[in-house]
């Protein structure tokens, strides 16, 4: 179809293309505005053209056509911020009936009308009951802060994000939030103030505040119902109601003449009539210049603060309602201004059928009384400069926003670049997206509730297709966008739960894994498991690939080049090994939580097995785990490697398997080369409601069936009824990173760095030389052991696991060692790793020890003496001090040992530790 003409379309398109791009550190995006909808969604992008009042047109970053957004399903739309504050040009600032504010030169006035000369609008012609306030201006001077602009000028003493920038307002809805900041408040000051809320207020505003809440400074608060202003110092205090405070939402526009010297505050009404005047007379502080702001409850919005010097005299009390001039020495003249005598550069007041004139020089304002009739409008359109203008939206033409505002003559066209915030006035609920199913869409600054179209109508095929709520048009995405739609906010879980691991699991609870010939012997059959499944199996398993993808089938079996299966639901029947991270077979599994310990221990690969690393990890139906190389399996058998031997295992022993990948599957996934060759199309996953997914390539939408390509499983399809997510682009590919299977890798055990120095002597170690650290434990027996009762031995700790083939080989001649010594000074203690007594005495038994063995039940001994790598061997010497370590096995291990023994065994008393 035909794409309007959008604005800064190149840069849109350019912008969609680099925020899927990995950029560097350094690299800065161009800002973009962001529409913001009734409903809370929001979408990144630009505006573009449009000739109807009723709808504005969107072109979102990822989406390669604009949405037509119904006008009332639109909250706001927000432009990027200026770096530098724009000031205001102009001799005056009118402010106009709805809090409208223009700044410019006065041409003309009389009982009817304003002619005003606008730097940004030119002439102006403006009925004259719309105009409540003339202020002299002269381009900001005097003035010594015009605000409240955004959040880089203001810190926060609250919680952290409490406060947010709307426009050109300051907004909250955290109790205790506060903001602090130092606007230079002169000693002497006009003031002028608006806030706002939605329901009864409750806050503090501190004016000529020093650091936090200071409480011998001018306060306006909320107390008992009522607004209210106070001066308290440590002698006296002085208090006035400004207004009461109703339930439901209201605001308060207030003018302040804060004369700090003199110890005065005089505050006037939006009207002009006087509301408060206080006075303390403690003359000990000095004049400060701080703004502190608290929201105790409820929510608060700060629209405007402008503060100028005070010159002359406060200004006298006047009777609200009327017009008056004020004069720059603070006087007052009241009486209707009839008119602007530009000749004379005059204005004429008439009170009562007299005459006054006052000259443009003196004049400081001009009030004229408000009315109740608030004018219709649409939008607000709040500036870079801090002008403000409300009314109806005409159109959308070349860069700017055409606004119809009541009671101007002239349409007023405003620059995008100029607009801060658009906002929508009359807002609706947004209607109903179309027929399909309904769901949210989440990108990078994009989120829009909504559904998927069929992509081929908008001419766009194999691209996603989405329709927000309140828009009546749908926009493909863009191939390279990434991101998901949500359908179910709380989907299962989608991984049995023996893929996962709890941090607070106790060991006791956990069922460790046992030696390999034990494992073996379990499963072969010559001893049935303790805990085998009881009942019915399951009749098919899960296929687990490095997409992410988990493919419901039946295993039928494994050789050299991978798995075989077979689904009902693919038509693929073969997978290769380096696609694949897990299987799930049929066999039903009574599934424990894996300590996190004890998993990482699993995944360590010990040193000397660095050249020939396992490819596989098992597990029983028990719990148990295996580490080993799978050759092959078929409908009976599992055929594997352990120790260079091959082992014949029974299948209806095997739970699952899962795959060792020194890399990650998913980096170089078909889907992913496929994608990056066509990428007119958009790769999918679909997370369905029972947990399983499916990756392919997308190429249709038909009613609410998904369907495409996989490489690995070919034709696929998917009805969005039945799936909870739906992710596309690289989402898929970083959320499957995230899945518990694609962590299990194995990582190589570090060496020590004692080790690597110097690893005969075993003395590189930071707690070589240092008191052994306490412990006691439970025996092996039942029995208590405390190292500190050892004192006056040389004690042998060797921390191991019977499921460490390193350990296994290193007990037995240690155990030896110490045992032809022949000397009761010297105690060897096997400090065992978070195992269960049986599986500890079934590895005692098959290697014929006898040996004193504590539990470190929970790894906390292993700890102090930071044992990362086991086989670990640390030797205390008489006086309780580390006197050597060892870590690592090998064929010099037992060597070294038996030389740091005989050497402390002659040196005695830890002479040699502390050498």
């Amino acid at each position: 179809m035909n794409i309007p003409k959008v604005y800064r379309v190149w840069l849109l398109i350019v912008l969609a293309t680099l925020l899927s791009w990995p950029v560097g550190a350094d690299a800065k995006e161009p800002p973009v505005a962001t529409l913001r909808l009734v409903n809370g969604d929001f979408v990144a992008g630009g505006l573009c053209e449009s000739n109807r009042p009723d709808v504005l047109r969107w072109q979102g970053v990822h989406f390669a056509a604009p949405f037509d957004f119904n006008l009332g399903a639109v909250s706001a739309v927000r432009f990027p911020s200026s770096n530098e504050r724009v000031k205001p040009k102009g001799e005056y600032c009118f402010e106009f009936q709805g809090g409208d504010l223009l700044f410019g030169s006065l041409v003309a006035l009389n009982p009817k009308e304003v002619e005003v000369d606008s730097p940004r609008f030119g002439r102006l012609h403006i009925q004259r009951p719309r105009l409540e306030r003339i202020v002299r201006w002269r381009d900001g001077e005097g003035m010594v802060y015009v605000g409240p602009n955004g959040m880089s000028e203001w810190k926060e003493l609250g919680p952290a994000g409490a406060w947010r920038q709307e426009a050109n307002h300051l907004t909250t809805d955290q109790d205790g939030a506060c903001i602090a900041g130092d606007p230079r408040i002169p000693p002497r000051a006009c003031i002028e103030l608006e806030l706002s809320w939605t329901k009864a207020p409750d806050f503090m505003l501190t004016l000529g505040a020093r650091g936090n809440d200071d409480k011998q400074a001018f306060h306006i608060e909320t107390l008992d119902r009522a607004l209210a202003c106070v001066w308290e110092t440590e002698n006296e205090a002085d208090l006035a109601t400004l207004q009461p405070i109703a339930d439901g939402a209201g605001r308060c526009r207030l003018t302040v003449y804060l004369d700090q010297p003199r110890r005065r505050a005089v505050v006037f009404s939006a009207d002009g009539a006087l509301l408060a005047d206080v006075r303390v007379s403690d003359a000990k502080s000095e004049p400060k210049s701080g703004f502190y702001l608290l929201n105790r409850r409820g929510d608060l919005r700060l629209e405007q603060l402008r503060i100028r010097k005070l010159g002359g005299d406060m200004p006298q009390p006047s009777e609200g309602g009327k017009s008056r001039l004020s004069r720059m020495d603070g006087s007052t003249v009241l009486g209707n201004v009839e008119r602007y005598d530009a000749d004379k550069r005059e204005f004429v007041l008439v009170e009562n059928g007299r005459e006054t004139r006052v000259e443009v020089a003196q004049v400081e304002s001009i009030v004229q009384p408000q009315s109740n009739e608030a004018p219709p409008r649409d939008v607000h359109a709040c500036l870079q400069d801090g002008a403000r203008l409300s009314g109806k939206l005409r159109e959308v033409k070349g860069d700017r926003i055409w606004i119809e505002s009541p009671g101007v003559a002239e349409p007023l066209g405003v620059s995008m670049s100029d607009m801060q915030q658009l906002s929508v006035l009359n807002r609706s609920k947004p209607a109903g997206a179309g027929d399909g199913r309904q769901g949210r869409l989440e990108m990078a600054d994009v989120r829009l509730q909504g559904c998927l179209v069929d992509g081929a109508e908008l001419s766009r095929g194999g691209c996603l297709a989405w329709r927000p709520r309140g828009s009546a048009t749908a926009s493909p995405l863009e191939p390279c966008a990434s991101g998901k739609i949500v359908y179910r906010e709380t989907p299962p879980r989608i991984i049995p739960p023996s893929a996962t691991y709890a941090r607070a699991v106790p060991v006791r609870q956990v069922r460790p894994a046992v030696g390999v010939d034990r494992w073996v012997e379990v499963l072969a059959g010559s001893k049935s498991p303790p805990s085998a499944p009881r009942g019915p199996s399951k009749t098919t398993g899960t296929l687990y690939l490095g997409t992410g993808d988990a493919i419901p089938c039946q295993i039928k079996r494994i050789d050299k080049n991978g798995v075989w299966f077979e689904s009902s639901e693919y038509q693929a029947t073969f997978v290769p090994h380096d696609k694949i991270k897990a299987v799930n077979l049929e066999n039903a599994v009574r599934d424990t939580k894996v300590n996190p310990t004890k998993r990482d221990r699993l995944l360590t690969l010990p040193r000397m097995k660095k050249d020939s690393p396992p490819t596989h990890l098992i597990r029983s139906v028990d719990g148990d785990y295996l580490r080993a190389n799978v050759i092959s399996m078929d409908e009976k058998t599992l055929t594997v490697e352990v120790r260079l031997e091959e082992r014949r295992l029974p299948r209806s022993g095997i739970a699952r398997i899962i795959w060792l990948h020194e890399g990650d599957a998913s980096e170089a996934s078909p889907e992913t080369a496929a994608a990056a060759q066509r990428p007119a199309q958009t790769r999918v996953q679909a997370l369905r409601r029972d947990g399983n997914r499916v990756t392919f390539l997308f190429e249709k939408l038909t009613g609410t069936v998904l369907s495409g390509t996989s490489e690995l499983l070919r034709q696929c399809r998917v009805d969005l009824t039945e799936i909870d997510q739906l992710l596309f682009g690289k989402m898929s590919e970083q959320t499957a990173k995230d899945l518990p299977y694609q962590r299990w890798k194995l990582s190589a055990a570090q060496e020590p760095a004692f080790v690597k120095k110097d690893a005969a002597s075993g003395t590189e170690s930071a707690l070589v030389g240092k008191p052994a650290p306490d412990f006691k434990l439970e025996k092996l027996d039942g029995t208590p052991f405390r190292l500190s009762e050892q004192r006056g031995k040389v004690v042998v700790l060797d921390f191991w696991a019977t499921w460490c083939g390193a350990c296994i080989q290193a007990l037995p001649q240690i155990d030896h060692l110490v045992g032809q010594l022949k000397n009761p000074d010297v105690l060897l203690v096997a400090v065992n790793l978070q195992e269960t007594p049986e599986a500890i005495h079934a590895a005692l038994k098959r290697l014929k020890l006898d040996t004193n063995v504590v539990l470190d039940q929970d790894g906390a001994v292993a700890g102090k003496y930071a044992a990362v790598a086991i086989p670990q061997t640390v030797i205390i010497d008489r006086s309780g001090r580390v006197a050597r370590i060892f870590v690592g096995g090998g064929p010099q291990y037992v060597e070294q040992v038996q030389e740091a023994l005989q050497k402390i065994l002659l040196e005695g008393d830890g002479q040699g530790a502390s050498k």
